[in-house]
């Protein structure tokens, strides 16, 4: 199970290997497993692989048996049932007190507001993008007036928060939306919706940006296919 979530994690972003592409292969590997580049070493070592004939599973099986992967294993949170892996290790925040549902994706440097995610609660298939923060609690009056704003941060079934997206305190999110990548959420959002923008706004209903994507996808103009899973516009 953790092998194909991990397949899948890094794979979705490349094409299928052929041999000029060993170098990016492990490259990708590395810094999604270990957060480094590998050394010239390690390239030319899993490159003699690949060609002898090793498949990715098995390069993949090789580097999760390393002593490297087991000592920052934790930093990955696996549950076979709830979540798929991520570049945060969300395990801790639900012990003190997060609510989170199943199959969710929360990817690196993602912050849930370990100090107030007991004021977090998040819905079944959510999927943060990279990078993105979640405040339940504004500090900006403590010095001037003594106290720190709080307020919980409801984000339903089905959403989608694109990268760098910042959502503020004392807001509810509905089910089946979207946020756009960089976006500052200050206000709700309502359900089967997709905001965008600083402070973020409606751009347009669920239904209306997924029958513009199919539209595209049925003229052909989607850019190149990746692993059979989709396409990028």
């Amino acid at each position: 199970m953790i092998l194909n979530q991990i397949s899948k994690f890094i794979f979705i972003r490349l094409k299928p290997c052929v041999n000029m592409e060993y170098k990016k292969l492990i490259v990708a590997a590395y810094n999604v497993l270990f957060e480094r580049d590998p050394d010239n070493i390690g390239i030319e070592y899993w490159t003699k692989k690949f060609q002898e004939g090793i498949s990715r599973d098995e390069f993949l099986s090789c580097l999760i048996s390393s002593a490297e992967f087991k000592k920052n294993q934790p930093r990955w949170y696996f549950d076979p049932i709830k979540c798929k892996p991520s570049g945060v290790d969300v395990s801790f925040l639900i012990e003190r007190g997060l609510k989170i549902g199943n199959n969710c994706t929360i990817h690196y440097d993602t912050i849930l507001d370990p100090s107030h995610c007991d004021l977090i609660e998040i819905g079944n298939n959510v999927t943060f993008a990279p990078r993105c923060q979640i405040l339940a609690h504004d500090g900006s009056m403590k010095t001037a007036l003594g106290y720190t704003k709080i307020g919980k941060v409801m984000i339903e079934d089905n959403v989608f928060v694109g990268a760098g997206a910042i959502i503020l305190p004392n807001i509810h999110i509905g089910k089946n939306s979207i946020i756009g990548a960089g976006s500052v959420v200050t206000h709700d959002i309502p359900e089967n919706s997709v905001f965008a923008g600083n402070p973020a706004r409606r751009i347009c209903s669920l239904d209306s940006f997924l029958d513009k994507h199919r539209k595209l996808a049925n003229k052909g103009e989607t850019g190149e296919i990746i692993d059979g899973s989709g396409y990028k516009i």
